[in-house]
């Protein structure tokens, strides 16, 4: 295992501090390539611009502070734990999934950095809260072992409840049809949290029942001991395998949506099934028991399978009654005839104008 990856070299605050502005310099850039690919009208282009740069450099400056202000505790070499750059390697991966997902439809490219960077806060706090609140015994000496999420220790039932909540707030804010977006999300959804589990086989955690079989890991028990366990089941590559099927799937049906919550539906049932056996690998070991010899993770994904099929029959029957705009709009805000995803506004020129 390896908790710590690497140690970034001791670098002055102004080195810092430049790496950070070619990091938004080269967002900013995507971003403003981005806003020139919608083929919007000038006026829609400047605004877009103006407030993407804006929010650029905002963030810069607040980056820049906090660096200068604690350049004292960066004046040695840090380390790079694994869970931590494994699960910013796997927002990365929704991102990009997301992005080629949303193209020509109603969420515009800079939406979709609003949405995971949003999704990724709330995300942490909800799951990380989740599980201080289930390992209460661990955590309620010292409260600043809280906020060590770096070092281990989310709960993904949490981070998937707050961000829930965050794609409701999101949809409603922009005019955006919840389960239209929730089935954006879905596959990236899986591919990020294949890229976690490999944190957590690297971090030593979430590992499974003793096993004499042949690809059977001993792990260091905590992360940074000395100590190992019997070779064990190593349960987080088998959820990697499994989340990565999982993606292939959703990508695969995505392709044949016929209503608005089957993808995120079936991803809620595949998820849970994988959980659940998964859970049989780790009970009593990394995985707590709760009831009639289920461990907490089992019951919780017999609960979330359940609303997927109810969320699959429920929306497939009100898709036979009369389909919604499939741009991802309200249908208050923007009516459209039924079809493919609604290119967006521009598009369709482009398209003529190749042919002429």
């Amino acid at each position: 295992m390896r908790p710590i990856l690497f140690h970034i070299p001791v670098i002055p605050v102004a080195g810092w501090i430049a790496l950070v502005a070619v990091f938004f310099g080269l967002s900013a850039y995507w971003g403003l390539r981005d806003i020139e690919a919608e083929g919007l009208s000038p006026e829609e282009r400047g605004r877009r611009r103006s407030g993407m740069l804006a929010a650029h450099a905002v963030l810069f400056a607040i980056a820049a502070a906090l660096l200068w202000h604690f350049q004292a505790a960066i004046a040695h070499p840090l380390p790079v734990r694994a869970y931590g750059f494994m699960l910013m390697t796997g927002f990365a991966a929704g991102l990009l999934c997301l992005k080629r997902a949303s193209r020509g439809t109603a969420l515009p490219p800079e939406g979709v950095v609003d949405l995971i960077l949003g999704l990724l806060l709330v995300a942490i706090i909800s799951s990380r809260f989740l599980f201080v609140l289930l390992q209460w015994e661990s955590y309620s000496d010292d409260w600043r072992e809280w906020f060590r999420v770096w070092e281990g220790g989310l709960s993904f039932h949490g981070g998937l409840g707050g961000g829930i909540l965050f794609v409701v707030w999101y949809a409603r804010r922009y005019g955006l049809r919840f389960w239209w977006l929730a089935d954006l999300i879905a596959p990236g959804l899986a591919l990020g949290y294949a890229f976690a589990r490999v944190g957590c086989f690297l971090n030593g955690c979430c590992y499974g029942r003793p096993t004499s079989l042949p690809w059977a890991v001993q792990f260091h028990d905590p992360p940074l001991s000395t100590h190992l366990t019997p070779p064990s089941h190593p349960v987080q590559l088998y959820a990697v395998i499994a989340n990565l099927a999982l993606f292939g799937i959703l990508a695969h049906v995505w392709r044949r949506k016929r209503y608005d919550g089957q993808i995120a539906g079936l991803y809620l049932i595949l998820y849970s099934v994988y959980r659940f056996v998964a859970e049989g690998f780790r009970k009593g070991v990394t995985g707590n028991l709760f009831a009639l010899g289920m461990t907490e993770a089992q019951w919780a994904s017999l609960a979330i399978a359940a609303a997927g099929v109810a969320l699959m029959v429920t929306m497939r029957k009100q898709a036979t009654e009369g389909g919604p705009d499939p741009s991802g709009r309200s249908a208050s805000r923007q009516p459209a005839a039924l079809g493919k995803e609604q290119p967006a506004h521009g598009s369709t020129k482009r398209r003529a104008k190749k042919r002429k």
